[in-house]
């Protein structure tokens, strides 16, 4: 009985530690200001193999339909984000921003960063095989996938979630 019992326990923390389809939903919003609408998801982590981990969220404003602030994140570390580099399916898109990071420590730790690219790259990542992220950072490289080979992380299915957002929210 014992063993069942634990057998049960093991199978269901394995099933229930590696699900990555699992995060926070993407949330549509008008603004009070000028009645536009948006989308964000918050940073989801890639495939992380150590604790100093790359997350990427999104947002989409109604105003620049065919633009999205790829939103990166160092968590668990403080470090200023110099650049962020997206490796898809061979396909190298650097990205660059002059604005500083954000610094969170409210809640854990981490360094933030939004990147401004054209609205195709998420179709691109969605739809590859193989997906990295490297961050360059004061304190060095952090990088990790998003996507490879089948296996996945929950910033790749952020992105799907925050894609159908976005559309329906374009057919509003």
């Amino acid at each position: 009985m014992r063993k069942i019992l634990g057998l049960c326990l093991v199978m269901g923390l394995g099933l229930s530690g590696c699900a990555t389809t699992s995060g926070l939903s993407a949330q549509t919003a008008i603004s009070g200001f000028d009645g536009k609408k948006h989308v964000r998801i918050a940073p989801h982590g890639a495939a992380c193999t150590s604790m100093i981990c790359p997350a990427i969220g999104a947002i989409w404003i109604e105003d620049a339909p065919n633009m999205v602030g790829l939103n990166f994140e160092v968590v668990n570390d403080i470090r200023a984000i110099n650049s962020a580099e997206l490796n898809i399916d061979g396909e190298i898109i650097k990205l660059t921003n002059t604005n500083l990071t954000n610094f969170n420590t409210n809640i854990g730790v981490s360094s933030a960063k939004v990147y401004t690219t054209d609205f195709a790259v998420i179709d691109k990542i969605i739809n590859s095989k193989r997906t990295w992220v490297r961050l360059n950072t004061s304190k060095g490289y952090v990088e990790a996938a998003i996507v490879d080979s089948g296996k996945d992380s929950k910033a790749f299915h952020a992105l799907k979630r925050f894609k159908n957002q976005v559309e329906i929210t374009q057919k509003k």
